[in-house]
């Protein structure tokens, strides 16, 4: 076992019995609602002020961290890292070295995966998936599939998310296979909005 919990109201309070990762052994860690939530083995981990609730799991080597909130059913593994005070409830699963941080909230049945990231106020919800380094940060609010280098741009108007495979302004979405008509297309949507 690399971990003993402590009752602490009406969760578990979880203390290291061994070093692992950069957990040494007495650290005390985050809180959970029962020892299904965290594994005992690899190096995973929930840090001081986080809390893994209801039918949620970390395993493999990720961490929670920060403020952070994982609840529901959601999965965290692989290299995964929540952090800050970000939020991952519902069926959300974030895996691979997947990052959400800042106030990023992940929920419904969303996957983030390989090098995806998610922070500052984005939302990533429904049944949206971020893979291959995707991004989402700012006010996005990804409820569709973004792989690649996606681009998310926000402010005063509607949002523009741009990927290797389509263009979104607002709710209005435009598959393309020629980059090149990109600038026509994005002036054509955004006029008529």
């Amino acid at each position: 076992m690399k971990y003993e919990t402590i009752k602490e109201g009406q969760l578990l309070r979880i203390v290291a019995l061994k070093d692992f990762a950069d957990v040494k052994a007495g650290d005390t860690g985050g809180l959970i609602e029962s020892e299904r939530n965290l594994d005992q083995h690899g190096t995973c981990w929930v840090d001081k002020n986080a809390r893994v609730t209801g039918d949620a799991f970390v395993y493999k080597n990720a961490k929670v961290g920060g403020h952070s909130k994982v609840s529901g059913f959601a999965l965290i593994g692989g290299e995964a890292h929540i952090d800050e005070r970000a939020t991952v409830c519902d069926g959300a699963e974030i895996k691979g070295d997947a990052i959400v941080c800042g106030e990023a909230q992940v929920y419904g049945y969303a996957s983030i995966s390989g090098r995806s990231k998610v922070y500052g106020n984005a939302k990533v919800h429904g049944e949206a998936l971020l893979h291959k380094g995707a991004e989402a940060y700012g006010y996005a609010n990804i409820t569709t599939e973004l792989t690649g280098r996606a681009i998310i741009i926000e402010g005063f108007g509607p949002l523009v998310t741009i990927t290797d495979r389509y263009m979104q302004v607002g709710d209005k979405v435009v598959e393309f296979t020629d980059r090149s008509f990109l600038e026509t297309k994005l002036m054509e949507l955004l006029k008529g909005l």
